[in-house]
């Protein structure tokens, strides 16, 4: 595997072909078509779960070897602004052109697919059954491996390609992830003849918030407080405000703390202000954490060391699909593509991390 050699040249032209299909999240059709070409093309079989406009794709590429059989995962869509996306190519690097973002977020890692399938069937390498699971609208909350049919899947171990770092990264612990939206009910006025006979819910929101923790919490805890919607117009005291935030932590205690002091913080606030407010909590997803001697883990170290690269242990923040999977019973490790500054008009992807990307999933499948 360590002399393996990668068509660099097809691999930019398949990266950019992908990466100049839009897709932002629930507008996948096109680039679910394309795909689904693609696979048929190679032999592949495909079953498709349509949901809305859109869906997940399940791709089976049937093993010549026997042993267990894997999967690897991604997902279609992109964030804003990733419409009409212009790629700039240099001799070291492709980048967005700085009006959009370039959208290695997650094609750096169907690109890996599409192209190891062909070199897969070009170099007739053996491999045992392999799935490919590419999910839609990953980026509004991994909605489509939420709503994924996980009867389609017949692996119960794999990779999921979504993550940022050097090629050789594995994320072994990502957090329990909650949303929650807060509805603060006061009393409407005329603001100009009897704001007294009014309670501003805006105010009281905005002071409410303002006792709630945001941001870094610990190395493992964040917390934010991201949306806001109230009022009708400036002479009329507020009746009512929406907020929306969350909280994320690899610590099951500290979450059920902060959660518990959210509540608290409510509850004083409701009595203080004589004011009706609603706290909606959900859970997003729940966290995992994978042990340095797990066999997930050592496949990944085994593959990793088979093209002569050090692997990398990190603990995440944030939620992929794998944090999907995990919940459902299926082993996934989520792994880097290589890609930098994602959800920014200064995205970009090192080409030569694009070879080492497509090498260490061949390496995965070879060594597994």
């Amino acid at each position: 595997m360590v002399n393996i050699k990668i068509n660099e040249k097809r691999l930019v032209q398949t990266f950019i072909k992908l990466v100049t299909i839009d897709s932002p999240s629930y507008q996948e059709e096109k680039i679910i078509k394309y795909l689904i070409r693609f696979f048929k093309d190679n032999g592949l079989k495909v079953k498709f779960q349509k949901v809305g406009s859109s869906g997940n794709i399940v791709a089976f590429l049937k093993g010549n070897r026997e042993g267990l059989p894997l999967f690897f995962n991604a997902h279609t869509d992109t964030v804003q602004p990733g419409t009409g996306i212009k790629p700039v190519i240099t001799d070291k690097l492709i980048r967005s052109d700085g009006s959009t973002i370039l959208g290695s977020d997650d094609k750096s890692a169907i690109t890996l697919f599409l192209e190891g399938i062909r070199y897969i069937k070009q170099n007739r390498l053996k491999h045992t059954d392999i799935y490919f699971v590419l999910t839609y609208a990953e980026e509004q909350g991994l909605v489509g491996a939420k709503n994924f049919d996980f009867s389609l899947l017949k692996a119960k171990y794999g990779f999921s390609f979504d993550s940022h770092g050097k090629i050789g990264t594995a994320v072994l612990s990502a957090p329990t992830h909650y949303q929650y939206t807060v509805t603060v009910k006061g009393k409407s006025a005329h603001a100009g003849i009897e704001p007294e006979k009014g309670i501003n819910a805006i105010v009281t929101g905005a002071k409410l918030i303002n006792k709630i923790k945001v941001g870094k919490i610990d190395h493992e805890t964040t917390a934010n407080v991201g949306k806001i919607e109230g009022g009708i117009a400036t002479n009329i005291v507020p009746e009512k405000v929406v907020f929306e935030g969350e909280v994320r932590s690899r610590n099951r205690e500290k979450l059920k703390r902060y959660i518990k002091d959210l509540k608290s913080i409510i509850s004083t606030f409701r009595k203080k202000y004589r004011v009706k407010i609603d706290l909606d909590l959900k859970l997003a997803y729940r966290s995992y954490d994978f042990s340095g001697t797990s066999f997930l883990v050592k496949q990944f170290r085994k593959a990793c060391r088979a093209i002569n690269i050090s692997p990398v242990f990190d603990k995440s923040n944030g939620g992929s699909d794998s944090n999907i999977f995990n919940q459902n019973g299926f082993q996934c490790l989520n792994v880097s593509t290589g890609m930098a500054e994602v959800h920014s008009t200064e995205e970009y992807i090192l080409i030569k991390d694009m070879v080492q990307g497509m090498k260490l999933f061949l390496s995965l499948i070879t060594q597994w």
